[in-house]
């Protein structure tokens, strides 16, 4: 609580969550960077297909049933696959920065020493980070499992349930 919190510690407070946002809009760029200029996906199989049901969803609109899509991954990333495939990598950076966004939130909440470090935790994760380049869902599936937690966190115990249950779809 701010009210009961000394100012000396209210301007660290202040500094750790711009250093932590500084980072994310630093990881965001750099992923996107690497994502410009690299010739292949982490996993060309099920990284291809992923992009091209949600690719080709608004003109087959039985893919966004596609159980192999993932339904719910098929219609988040489905306006940014327009884009080609460097849409789904932008949509997948994006879902990775804000779970780790989300992961700094819950940890500041649960008053975590040193908050600031699960999102490097999060981003760095060494098969995390190479998965975010490509069309795989495992990304968009750690956003919604962290979104789901940080309702549970905040008490909003019926819209974490909702955002959990779409887990088997995404």
């Amino acid at each position: 609580d701010k009210n009961n919190t000394p100012e000396v510690f209210q301007g660290l407070v202040k500094k750790e969550t711009s250093a932590v946002y500084t980072m994310l809009f630093l990881f965001f760029c750099m992923m996107l960077v690497l994502g410009m200029l690299s010739e292949g996906t982490y996993e060309s199989g099920d990284s291809i297909q992923h992009f091209l049901i949600s690719k080709y969803s608004f003109k087959h609109p039985e893919l966004f049933l596609h159980h192999w899509g993932k339904p719910f991954f098929t219609l988040a990333s489905s306006v940014f696959s327009q884009l080609g495939f460097i849409g789904i990598i932008i949509f997948n950076i994006g879902c990775a920065v804000v779970t780790a966004w989300l992961g700094f939130r819950i940890a500041k909440r649960m008053q975590v020493a040193n908050a600031w470090l699960i999102s490097i935790f999060i981003l760095f994760i060494p098969i995390y980070s190479v998965v975010i380049i490509s069309g795989l869902t495992e990304i968009f599936f750690a956003f919604v499992l962290m979104s789901a937690i940080w309702l549970s966190v905040d008490r909003r115990f019926v819209f974490s349930a909702i955002a959990a249950s779409f887990l088997p779809f995404v």
